[in-house]
């Protein structure tokens, strides 16, 4: 059975633009019959994931890009060889590793195609793959006629590394092969990649289920679009001359947004695979997770409304029961003054009657808050006053 961490947010944002439609205005979503401002999960989770904080903590974080190709190509004419030779070995190791649909070699080409290197999915790569890229370049330059004996089996290659069931010469050719030419590999994910998972269309071997899911915040009441119409000056211009030298209008908006993230633990140390210290990254992990769903904010717009805030109230969860979002809270939208304590009172008071419902069960639930309500019981005790008491009381239970 999965153990899983869940986190729970009340962030209040004044005047801001944290995450903009197409249009420029704040993205939004319909709940309850109002109009909520939203936040998208995937500007929450790349937020989190470029945060100095998670890569400090963790370090050795994973790329995602689309110009794995592009680079391969650049180091290998950095290393000497013509562009010819570069586009085709790229184009080789690309296939071989699944980046790339594996040709036909039964069609053949005309005089006048050329291969060309074409675009790519984009990616997630652990920082071990992309060491192991290096290492596969190095190998190529350095070893050149052992890579060119290899080279020159393309086709038998290609279609060794094509079928779904090797013969046992096949296995052998793939066998002799990868361990000088592979890079990508599912054995040892970066945190990053182990968390958000990834998609690799041409294999999903490769594919990594994501261990961490959060929902797209909304505002605990209607949030509407406002929009500011500001001007510039031209300090250079002549004083007689009157009007602004640029007028425009940017969108905002403002409330109290409630986040719900989860971990699944289990699932997050299977898609590390066999790397070192794994107990160690797990810790990591969760410190920097905690901290960062508590105190990051997204970057839209903050040159315009320095919208830096950290939460208002954050509620941790440990256990073995099917994790459940407590957004129900707030299906009727709090309206009125001092929303931030009744979003609180609602939040908690709905945890109560979910769990008594259900008999939902946790090793583990804790909470601390910013603003003062009455909290009696059960809820009292749950209460620490620090973000860092909060991440003690989750290591204990690990």
């Amino acid at each position: 059975m999965s153990n899983f961490l869940q986190i729970h947010l009340l962030t209040a944002y004044a005047p801001a633009n944290l995450n903009r439609d197409d249009l420029g205005r704040p993205k939004t979503a319909f709940l309850g019959g109002v109009e909520r401002g939203r936040i998208s999960s995937q500007c929450m989770k790349r937020s989190i994931r470029t945060n100095d904080v998670f890569k400090d903590s963790l370090q050795n974080l994973g790329t995602r890009t689309r110009l794995l190709g592009q680079k391969i190509q650049d180091t290998l004419l950095e290393k000497g060889f013509d562009e010819k030779e570069a586009i085709e070995y790229t184009l080789f190791l690309l296939r071989i590793n699944y980046l790339l649909a594996i040709p036909d070699e039964s069609k053949s080409k005309t005089k006048s195609e050329k291969e060309s290197l074409p675009d790519l999915q984009v990616s997630f790569f652990s920082h071990n793959e992309i060491e192991s890229l290096e290492k596969v370049l190095d190998f190529i330059s350095n070893e050149k006629d052992a890579f060119l004996e290899i080279y020159k089996q393309k086709a038998a290659i290609y279609k060794a590394f094509k079928v779904d069931k090797p013969n046992n010469q096949q296995t052998e050719l793939r066998n002799s092969v990868e361990p000088k030419l592979k890079f990508v590999s599912n054995t040892q994910c970066c945190p990053d990649v182990a968390l958000f998972g990834r998609m690799m269309a041409v294999n999903p071997t490769y594919n990594v289920d994501a261990s961490f899911q959060m929902n797209h915040p909304i505002t605990v009441g209607s949030s509407q679009i406002e929009s500011d119409y500001f001007t510039a000056v031209d300090e250079l211009t002549d004083k007689n001359k009157q009007g602004a030298a640029h007028v425009n209008t940017q969108y905002y908006n403002s409330g109290i947004y409630y986040t719900y993230m989860n971990l699944n633990l289990d699932l997050f140390k299977k898609n590390l695979g066999d790397l070192n210290n794994k107990d160690e990254i797990v810790k990591h992990t969760i410190d920097a997770l905690i901290k960062c769903a508590a105190t990051v904010s997204p970057s839209g717009k903050q040159n315009a409304f320095a919208s830096r805030n950290f939460a208002d109230f954050v509620m941790v969860e440990f256990g073995s029961a099917s994790p459940r979002s407590l957004v129900g809270a707030f299906y009727n939208p709090i309206t009125g003054t001092n929303q931030v304590v009744k979003a609180v009172e609602r939040l908690l008071n709905y945890k109560s009657r979910v769990d008594s419902c259900y008999g939902y069960k946790l090793a583990l639930q804790n909470y601390f808050s910013l603003v003062d309500f009455d909290a009696q019981g059960d809820l009292l005790k749950s209460k620490v006053d620090s973000i860092e008491n909060l991440i003690t009381k989750v290591h204990e239970v690990l």
